[in-house]
């Protein structure tokens, strides 16, 4: 029996961090309307994909978020949006994400977040950017979620080799980081005389 005939439902996640959110945008394609908040776009256009994930498969969506977070920073149990889905699912429930480190990141816990939806829950985890599910059971599948975690791992030092290389560069050229690296104010000597004579 397809996920359209039975009795399950469909559930939507989407989870965007202050860090990441260049990510998903760089992924929106032109003519999508924009807001100006780039965290609010990123979690409108990862909703526009459940949506039409849920629209080829016949089934109302059941939508939830979290926003501003981190999955480095904070699990996947202790997260609000996430968690106010998981107690309103019932075995043989469909979760969709846009990619499934929207659930969770780093080596194993990707996989563990999954197995504990199918173990805990009887929950089925779907990734719509591949139109792809995970059956826990099948080896093949379990091998695809581990090399995923080994490139969102990747990502991740990416993104830590970027920070490092923008604080260096900020601190060889004269600049104070301020609360973002690679914006800052340069040191400058002040030159310019008023009219005492005196340095303004």
């Amino acid at each position: 029996m397809s996920i359209k005939d039975d009795d399950s439902r469909l559930f939507g996640y989407a989870r965007v961090s202050r860090d990441d959110k260049g990510k998903v945008l760089r992924s929106i394609p032109e003519g999508f309307e924009m807001p100006k908040d780039p965290h609010d776009a990123s979690i409108r256009w990862q909703q526009t994909l459940l949506n039409e994930w849920a629209k080829k498969i016949g089934k109302p969506l059941v939508f939830g978020f979290d926003q501003g977070i981190s999955a480095a920073d904070v699990s996947y149990v202790d997260r609000p949006g996430f968690q106010a889905l998981v107690q309103q699912m019932r075995p043989g429930d469909h979760l969709g994400v846009w990619k499934t480190d929207r659930i969770e990141r780093g080596h194993g816990r990707m996989t563990a977040a999954v197995n504990w939806l199918k173990d805990k829950k009887g929950v089925t985890v779907h990734k719509t950017s591949t139109g792809t599910y995970y059956d826990m059971d099948k080896l093949s599948d379990k091998i695809i979620l581990t090399v995923e975690e080994l490139v969102a791992m990747i990502h991740i030092e990416d993104l830590r080799q970027g920070i490092i290389q923008g604080l260096n560069h900020v601190r060889s050229v004269g600049l104070r980081h301020c609360k973002y690296p690679g914006y800052g104010r340069r040191f400058e000597e002040r030159t310019s005389t008023g009219p005492d004579g005196k340095p303004q």
